[in-house]
């Protein structure tokens, strides 16, 4: 059996992973509308809808109604995922402080298990899904083509608020060598020289991610409204609310910027000789409004 593990600080590990969180990815809320609150309490899915058109007629005549419909979409909670990891009596030994090795790990685990919820959604990104989509090489790309894309949502009648553009670094570093994008007096922001970095630009928010997949469509990236996706999530049932003396340390918490619950768990295996660490959250996406994204193909 398990035992409580001693000198390791939970709250300290969740703490450092949710700064790590912050400065390193974008919010979901980026790409999708979040139905977390739907589902936070009870449940294996939540369902919404998309609804149809409707169009204005002569009422002149009367008030015969016409027929409306939407499309279901539901998200189902099917991904329980979060890395673990171990340290040995010998590496911990060695090492001198066990919370000198986990320090070191926060930081891959982290970035690990968040690579591993964008692939899962940018994995949803298909010709069949989204079937609209530009050809944009590295090259080529810059803020004429920006532009463009927006107009190609607009004609869809994609709002233009909470638009982002989701650019691998080929395509990213495209923009930020534009005139348009360099010049300080024209965009009002000089981080594309300072920094290497845009915020915002043609209407979009600009993230960059270096580990887009191609689904074997050529696709590089992508622009969306947040309407594209819809998402929810759950934080991890708590063992030590049922068993108050259960043998492990358990933090809870929800990350400010990418709004992902995470539950963090510490314990000491004696049977293993280890030090356990584990970070997990539950959650799904789904396809929502095809026509609020538009796909960036390189072929």
């Amino acid at each position: 059996m398990a035992n409580t593990l001693n000198n390791v600080n939970v709250a300290q590990i969740a703490d450092r992973s949710i700064q790590y969180l912050g400065l390193n990815f974008f919010p979901l809320s980026a790409l999708s509308t979040d139905f977390s609150d739907d589902i936070k309490s009870e449940g294996e899915s939540v369902s919404t809808r998309i609804p149809a058109a409707i169009a204005a007629k002569d009422l002149s005549s009367g008030y015969a109604a016409d027929d409306v419909s939407n499309t279901g979409v539901t998200v189902t909670l099917n991904r329980f995922r979060g890395p673990v990891f171990a340290f040995t009596d010998l590496e911990a030994s060695k090492a001198g402080d066990v919370n000198w090795l986990k320090d070191n790990f926060i930081e891959p685990a982290m970035e690990g298990m968040m690579n591993d919820i964008f692939q899962y959604i940018f994995g949803l990104v298909t010709a069949a899904s989204y079937p609209n989509s530009s050809i944009i090489t590295a090259a080529n790309m810059d803020s004429d083509e920006l532009a463009d894309l927006g107009t190609e949502l607009s004609t869809l009648k994609v709002p233009k608020s909470n638009r982002s553009a989701i650019l691998p670094p080929g395509h990213y570093g495209g923009l930020i060598k534009d005139s348009i994008i360099e010049d300080a007096s024209a965009f009002g922001d000089t981080d594309a020289i300072k920094e290497g970095t845009i915020r915002k630009a043609r209407g979009f928010r600009i993230h960059e991610f270096a580990s887009i997949p191609n689904n074997s469509e050529s696709m590089a990236g992508f622009v969306c409204h947040k309407s594209a996706f819809a998402f929810a999530a759950r934080s991890v049932a708590d063992p030590t609310t049922i068993m108050g003396n259960a043998p492990l340390g358990v933090e809870n918490r929800v990350d400010p910027v990418t709004g992902l619950p995470l539950q963090f768990r510490a314990w000491y295996e004696p049977k293993d000789g280890k030090y356990y660490f584990s970070m997990g959250t539950l959650y799904g996406a789904s396809k929502a409004q095809p026509n609020a994204l538009r796909r960036i193909t390189t072929a």
